[in-house]
């Protein structure tokens, strides 16, 4: 995979520099922040980070359960080999009018009625267990020595998104036609990475 440093090195000549030391108007910090900026864009228009969440511990007489920060929407939600079902607080309330106090085994769950930080069980649990939850998230924030996140066919999408960002900031450095002509190309990465990969739900 294509490492931050070698994302660097490609933007270096583009900003007209040979390597960090002469950057002028920009800093690697600020490129590698807009690498991270880049990445969470992704995260949130397509479905190209999903992962498998086993962090959270159901115990017995507890219903709610606050998600990873990295979460951004729900896939599939179960319980050891079990499978819950998503529901909406108003099919909740249809199937029982004592759903908040009705206790046995979790068949479904719910996110509307507690925002994306957290996700209830219904009814509430009396026994533990493990809580999968297949989820879109946010990728984690990289630094120079890390591995881009993404295949190297569509890594260039962050070499382009950074150069938008570069010749868009106020500086003796902007040129608004280069970040105008980047924006389009990161644009056309954004079609095929949400043609290959969905949208995040």
């Amino acid at each position: 995979p294509l490492a931050a440093s070698d994302l660097l090195a490609r933007l270096y000549p583009l900003l007209g520099s040979a390597s960090a030391l002469d950057l002028v108007f920009w800093s690697d910090a600020e490129l590698l922040a807009w690498s991270n900026e880049g990445l969470k864009r992704l995260a949130r228009i397509s479905g190209a980070f999903i992962d498998r969440d086993t962090t959270i511990t159901v115990v017995g007489g507890t219903d709610t359960y606050t998600l990873p920060t990295v979460h951004l929407s729900t896939i599939h939600v179960s319980i050891g080999t079990s499978r819950l079902r998503a529901s909406s607080l108003r099919e909740i309330e249809g199937l029982s009018a004592t759903w908040q106090t009705d206790t046995g085994t979790p068949s479904r769950y719910l996110q509307d009625a507690q925002g994306v930080e957290q996700i209830r069980l219904y009814p509430e649990p009396i026994a533990g267990g493990t809580l999968a939850v297949v989820e879109h998230e946010f990728p984690a924030d990289v630094v120079a020595t890390d591995a881009i996140p993404l295949p190297e066919p569509v890594a260039d999408y962050l070499l382009f998104h950074d150069l938008a960002e570069a010749r868009r900031k106020e500086s003796d450095g902007a040129m608004p036609e280069v970040a105008a002509f980047s924006d389009g190309v990161k644009q056309l990465y954004e079609q095929v990475i949400r043609g290959y990969w969905g949208v995040s739900q």
